[in-house]
């Protein structure tokens, strides 16, 4: 029986840390193990008390320690002494720019190129910072074609050709009995994603259309305490329920989706919710295009009224919604994981 392919894969946070790259990343690697794959995940500790070495699904996860992460000359040091790792992978594929350019120089040095691949996800600072784009275009032009795009924004934005583009990939989450909340927010509480932005709207839902509506917050981050206060003041009701590994078990029966990644787009669409999203920037308005992009129904506007008038739309016309809600179905279902693994196969030109 002949030996199983092994790719390494190289990725600055991973399980157990939650969010749309670790989430990504976990289910490839559960889904490339499912073909037969043995597969190696290189990452960062996220946390001191992680272990350096462990299973989780028959994914091997090796942990840079923090400290050592933080510093490339330290992580490369590590990668060198570790190279047992990726020295005998048939595929390497990085995901993101600091592994890549900070974390993987003894790979890209020793490896032919065209066993390398490297994936792009999301936008690290917003608006972009000039060193950031010059960084993925260093990035770019080391893989050349072996790149995918999480977004098609990305070549847009960053100035980059990609090889792939894709949104992503989904699973139908399994969703409670009962009724659920009206409206779901998940994702990062910080300012760029519109949250300040999306409780105004649940405000003037209330005092200009007569819709005294109920939002989940599920995310972790540096304007919690601010939103909280700002929901408080305004007596609305917004209950934040910090980050989980699966979101949908509390919040699968809300009618609408006030959308900050592709992740929960494509999660909130399978389980037949309208998607309203907010570009709080151009780029934020560029990456949400990037659904229109692949065919996608998602609402895209650009303050809160406009938010408050599409969702009050939404909730007085049923056929609007069941016609948004079935389309929304339609498009999610076309982003399978296994359709996302037969595309990382393509890059590499694995068979």
């Amino acid at each position: 029986m002949p030996e199983p392919r092994t790719v390494t894969m190289v990725v600055e946070r991973f399980w157990p840390a939650i969010g749309g790259v670790e989430k990504h990343v976990l289910r490839l690697a559960q889904d490339f193990i499912s073909r037969d794959w043995r597969v190696r995940v290189i990452t960062g500790a996220h946390e001191e008390d992680l272990k350096s070495v462990e299973r989780f699904d028959d994914i091997e996860i090796h942990r840079i320690p923090r400290r050592w992460a933080r510093t490339p000359p330290l992580a490369t040091l590590w990668m060198i002494r570790n190279r047992h790792l990726w020295a005998d992978a048939d595929v390497v594929h990085i995901h993101d720019t600091v592994p890549l350019l900070f974390w993987c120089t003894p790979i890209i040095a020793v490896r032919e190129r065209r066993s390398i691949a490297v994936t792009f996800h999301g936008y690290e600072h917003d608006p972009i910072p000039v060193h950031y784009q010059f960084l993925r275009r260093v990035a770019q032009r080391i893989v050349g074609k072996r790149s995918l795009c999480v977004g098609r924004f990305i070549e847009r934005c960053y100035g980059i050709e990609c090889g792939e583009v894709t949104l992503g990939a989904v699973e139908r989450p399994a969703t409670p009995l009962g009724e659920g909340n009206d409206l779901v927010y998940i994702g990062r509480i910080e300012r760029d994603t519109g949250i300040i932005e999306y409780i105004e709207a649940l405000r003037i839902l209330r005092d200009q259309h007569g819709l005294d509506l109920h939002l989940t917050v599920i995310g972790g981050g540096s304007q919690r305490v601010h939103c909280e206060r700002l929901a408080g003041e305004n007596s609305l009701h917004v209950d934040f329920l910090g980050p989980m590994h699966d979101p949908w078990s509390v919040a699968g029966n809300a009618k609408v989706c006030l959308a900050v990644g592709f992740l929960s787009i494509l999660e909130a669409m399978s389980l037949g919710m309208p998607v309203v999203s907010l570009a709080t920037s151009p780029l934020r308005g560029s990456y949400l295009r990037s659904v229109l992009d692949e065919g996608g129904r998602i609402s895209i506007q650009t303050s809160p009224e406009g938010v408050a008038r599409e969702i009050a739309r939404l909730m007085r016309d049923p056929d609007l919604y069941r016609r948004v809600s079935n389309e929304g179905k339609i498009f999610a279902s076309k982003f399978t994981w296994s359709a996302l693994t037969e595309r990382y196969l393509r890059l590499w030109g694995v068979d």
